[in-house]
């Protein structure tokens, strides 16, 4: 006769291999999306957070709480996901305003990013990209909460959750073609400049809407 104790272990670990299960298909897929975009990088895919110049123009995990658990320590991302390299997972800003400040500040880093571009520092435009986009991603989540929980702002969430998302979808853009310039995929470094400054401006576009749709008084 199976003892009660064995049948709770047996769950356990039933549950155990489904979740490992499920988190290696959401990460194989990440890495054999992210050979494809970039077959010259020596990563596949990477943790949103990630600063290495590596992980620029590599598919990024995505910040997700269905995923956070498997990935929220060392020992669990080795466990789950030992082809990434564990960083730590972006928190999210403690308040609607520090959300809007940090936004703020991001905007104006993306405008020193658009420099280095022109002077040809692909490279550490690459990094600062990857920098913003997880903060960008968790402080502008922060505000559309926030938006959302005001039946009076509701209409202005949507306007500032579709602008959130045009800033995101740029961003990445902006990194994977930086990936591209770096692997000089663009022959001449002012071709590579031309592309990636066109990227960035559009962020730089989405970026302004994006500010302008918060409320000035958070």
């Amino acid at each position: 006769m199976q003892e009660i104790g064995d049948g709770e272990n047996d769950s356990k670990r039933n549950f155990m291999l489904s979740s490992r299960r499920e988190i290696f298909r959401i990460i194989s897929g990440c890495v054999t999306f992210g050979a494809l975009l970039s077959p010259t990088s020596s990563r596949a895919a990477c943790l949103s957070g990630d600063p290495s110049p590596d992980c620029i123009g590599v598919y990024k995990v995505p910040i997700d709480d269905a995923i956070e658990s498997y990935i929220d320590t060392p020992e669990n991302c080795a466990k789950f996901a030992p082809d990434l390299n564990w960083v730590p997972i972006p928190q999210s800003p403690k308040s609607p305003k520090l959300a809007k400040e940090e936004l703020l500040t991001m905007d104006a880093r993306l405008q020193k990013t658009i420099a280095l571009v022109q002077k040809g520092d692909l490279t550490n435009a690459g990094v600062e990209v990857l920098s913003i986009i997880p903060r960008v991603t968790v402080a502008g989540r922060v505000v559309v909460s926030h938006l959302e929980s005001d039946s009076k702002t509701s209409m202005r969430a949507l306007r500032y959750e579709n602008a959130h998302y045009d800033v995101l979808s740029s961003l990445g853009s902006s990194d994977i073609v930086l990936g591209q310039a770096i692997a000089g995929r663009f022959g001449s470094i002012t071709v590579a400049q031309i592309q990636v400054l066109e990227e960035l401006n559009d962020a730089k576009a989405s970026f302004k809407e994006l500010l302008r749709a918060m409320p000035d008084d958070m």
